[in-house]
């Protein structure tokens, strides 16, 4: 029942009259993906790269271009590679899609024996498809076990979007003491508040050898 509601909330509603408080229990919530994202925010690393040709091409000419400082040197990869990976993701959404349909078409085909090679290419192709976005789920889910052989990409996404509602902020307390409930102005509080603690005058760099990525 409760997989039904992933982004149940529940809140405090104070009795000025009673000891005992109300428990407002809102079974949508609201779903972090209303809320603005901000890309500086947040970026990690995807265990799902490694597996990519095209990595260290997408690394090097994010860091190659004409800046010597370092913090600019690490937002322009970081934008590369968001970029890229946004790519990938919509693609391989449509590419597992297209690959299913044309496995389903020629099992049911009458000529299905002459195309024995191409049926398998498919259907390795959409392995690792599979693998790939197995991968990209896992990571997010934090889980701690994957039975081998089994694609449990659907248990994987469902535990990465409890765990989405889990890392949620609903409301945060700014400099000034002040509560803030609105997304944007969360978004900008927590970011003015890490702007000013990690700033600094900045290094600069000159040189980097990828050949250790």
């Amino acid at each position: 029942m409760v997989e039904k509601f992933p982004f149940i909330a529940s809140s405090v509603i104070r009795q000025s009259q009673s000891d005992h408080d109300a428990i407002l229990i809102d079974l949508y919530g609201r779903k972090p993906k209303s809320h603005p994202y901000d890309a500086r925010i947040s970026f990690r690393y995807e265990e799902c790269w490694a597996f990519e040709k095209d990595i260290k091409r997408i690394i090097n000419k994010g860091w190659v271009k004409d800046e010597n400082n370092y913090e600019i040197k690490i937002d322009n990869v970081r934008m590369s590679l968001g970029k890229w990976q946004r790519h990938k993701h919509w693609r391989m959404k449509k590419d597992i899609c297209r690959l299913e349909e044309n496995i389903n078409k020629m099992i049911d085909s009458k000529s299905r024996g002459d195309n024995v090679k191409m049926l398998r290419e498919y259907r390795r192709r959409l392995n690792y498809l599979y693998e790939w976005e197995e991968r990209y789920w896992a990571q997010r889910s934090r889980a701690q076990w994957l039975k081998d052989g089994d694609r449990n990409t659907k248990y994987f996404h469902a535990k990465a979007t409890r765990r989405l509602k889990k890392n949620s902020i609903e409301k945060i307390n700014d400099e000034n003491g002040n509560w803030i409930m609105e997304s944007k102005e969360i978004c900008k509080a927590a970011r003015s508040y890490f702007w000013n603690l990690f700033r600094s005058n900045g290094n600069d760099i000159t040189q980097l050898d990828l050949s250790y990525i």
